[in-house]
């Protein structure tokens, strides 16, 4: 089942790693993005939380959604985005 179109809805528990909070993405997410332990996504946290794969579109789509957006204190270039 495709779940861009019928989305994954699910209660999340936070789990305590080390100083971290870790919360566990559906395998079926991952695998439909292409993504898997060691990926890299994007994080939106404006009030509710979004992660999305990163990608040019996405980058894009960020960027002109928002006026700022900074990971490790470097703006996000599209650019960079294989």
């Amino acid at each position: 089942m495709d779940i861009k179109h019928i989305p994954i809805v699910e209660k999340k528990k936070l789990v305590a790693s080390g100083a971290s909070v870790v919360v566990v993405i559906p395998r079926q997410w991952l695998e439909e993005n292409g993504l898997g332990a060691g990926s890299e996504v994007l994080m939106v946290a404006n009030g509710d939380l979004k992660f999305m794969k990163i990608s040019k579109d996405n980058v894009d789509k960020l960027r002109k959604s928002l006026v700022h957006i900074q990971t490790d204190s470097i703006v996000l270039d599209s650019s960079k985005v294989s």
